[in-house]
């Protein structure tokens, strides 16, 4: 097996320090122990683990791949935390396996890891932590690379046996059966169903718009479109709301409404084509409404900053920093003759009466790959 570790030291100098390992893989109750010793700074770091009986030992070698921009403004100071460094490692085991994996620094003596052996067995390791640390990561670990469960609801009729199902969130926005995703939610798929009351009804991409993320499919589906607003009208800490299917395979099928505040009106690098929301989303609220308080589509949710790459660049760890795409850019997408409702005479309400109202226009997407 080849995996990465990476043994980190406390003093900017060319010196080896012995750093405890404990790794295991996926299909096997048995640890393997041992440690890491590194010269960070000239020759990378050697690894050597086994398991208690020594029928299973792997050897092998790690090798620093990215320094955090937090580190290197840190280190300006003469101090250096290491925290959020990454690097590979490859190992080669007794039994013939070779692993590859991953690791991140949790300090400068301590990290985590994850790999897999070339027939896809996974390997965890922990080093520079306690053995009830590791175990912890362990099990954890373990948990987040589980199967996912079948799904609560059968696959589009057309799916193909074995065919990997990606789900969004959808809303109507017109009475000829017109409805709005996100781009990503429908790239690529070979069958498309919008499920309304407990039924799937069969769904094709008429125009996908990838450069702004946006999809209209069309579907044999009657009833209220969602009135079209403009994110031109809109203001920084007006109050928004989305409905959505969010991780459906966990929190169930029902509809999730989450509320917020538009804290932006341009999205990453002052990206002009989105909203910055607080709104709380997760996988599966992708192509949902973003509602204002007078039931207007004011956006499309469409992604979040990804925690881990701006924990790695930078230190941080972001806050709920959330984006949608303006309602403005599906207009032009429509056909011109769309049947959709105009928004000119409505005013605000409540959060709960928009939800109530809105809420038989916004659908769970299933697509099959």
């Amino acid at each position: 097996m080849r995996f990465r570790i990476v043994v980190f030291t406390l003093l900017l100098c060319a010196c080896t320090t012995p750093i405890p390992l404990i790794g295991k893989f996926e299909n096997n109750n048995d640890t393997l122990t041992g440690q890491a010793s590194s010269d960070l700074f000239q020759n990378g770091t050697s690894i050597t683990i086994r398991t208690k009986d020594a029928k299973l030992s792997c050897s092998g070698s790690s090798r620093m791949l990215q320094t955090t921009v937090g580190n290197v403004v840190v280190r300006r100071y003469g101090v250096r935390t290491c925290t959020g460094d990454t690097g590979t490692a490859e190992l080669t085991c007794n039994d013939g396996r070779h692993v590859t994996a991953e690791w991140q620094a949790r300090d400068c003596n301590s990290g985590y890891g994850v790999g897999s052996d070339e027939k896809g067995a996974t390997f965890f390791y922990a080093f520079g932590v306690t053995d009830f640390a590791a175990r912890q990561y362990f099990a954890s670990a373990a948990r987040r690379v589980a199967p996912q469960p079948r799904l609560p609801f059968p696959p589009p009729k057309d799916a193909a046996p074995g065919a990997a199902i990606g789900m969004g969130t959808g809303f109507l926005i017109s009475t000829d059966g017109l409805v709005v995703t996100n781009s990503h939610v429908v790239d690529g798929g070979k069958a498309i169903e919008v499920h309304s009351g407990g039924t799937g009804h069969p769904a094709k991409v008429v125009i996908q718009d990838r450069a702004n993320d946006l999809a209209i499919l069309q579907t044999d589906l009657t009833g209220h479109p969602l009135p079209l607003g403009s994110s031109r009208l809109s203001s920084r800490g007006e109050d928004v709301l989305t409905l959505g299917f969010p991780l459906p395979n966990t929190e169930g099928q029902s509809q999730k409404a989450t509320f917020g505040r538009i804290n932006a009106l341009t999205g990453i690098g002052d990206d002009g084509r989105y909203l910055q929301i607080d709104v709380p989303i997760q996988p599966g609220n992708s192509g949902g409404p973003l509602l204002n308080r007078r039931g207007e589509v004011i956006g499309v949710v469409s992604q979040s900053l990804n925690d881990l790459l701006i924990l790695r660049a930078t230190g941080a760890v972001p806050q709920n920093v959330n984006y949608a795409v303006k309602a403005d850019y599906i207009g032009p997408l429509l056909p011109a003759n769309a049947k959709v409702v105009s928004s000119s005479s409505m005013s605000a309400k409540d959060f709960a009466d928009v939800v109530r109202e809105t809420a038989d226009s916004v659908f769970l997407i299933v697509v099959a790959h």
